[in-house]
């Protein structure tokens, strides 16, 4: 489908021109910016903006991906940390990043089932975070 005047492309997409007015602005795609003058409109692709506004993408990222590589990268991330930690303090701080790696991954893929109701829940442990349980519980 060709890009379309702002008008049209509200009438194509069943919604009205301030609201895609407000998704222009908040990054819907458009074709070409408008400006002032006569001949000078924004042209606007109905069919980008429908996939912009696709259920299941956050921000234009699949939240079914993100989901699935979200825990693993947390995981890493927590792991790194523990790492970094020396002395006395190290195995208490093993059953706390756990802890909070467990908060954070679940806070973040409930966020993601927001966008996405498909988002599955957690389906094990990563290999890291498993570790860090064991040396707390040591």
């Amino acid at each position: 489908m060709p890009a379309l005047p702002l008008p049209a492309a509200a009438v194509e997409l069943g919604i009205s021109e301030p609201t895609l007015r407000r998704w222009l602005r908040q990054g819907a795609p458009v074709t070409r910016q408008g400006r002032r003058g006569r001949g000078r409109v924004a042209l606007v692709d109905p069919v980008a903006v429908r996939r912009w506004r696709a259920p299941g993408k956050a921000a234009g990222i699949d939240a079914q991906v993100l989901a699935a590589e979200l825990p693993e990268l947390l995981a890493a991330a927590v792991w790194q940390t523990f790492v970094t930690i020396t002395g006395p303090h190290k195995r208490p701080c093993a059953g706390e990043l756990a802890a909070a790696w467990f908060v954070m991954t679940h806070a973040a893929l409930d966020r993601l089932r927001e966008h996405d109701a498909a988002v599955p829940e957690l389906a094990a442990l990563p290999e890291s975070i498993a570790r860090l349980q064991k040396i707390a519980h040591r």
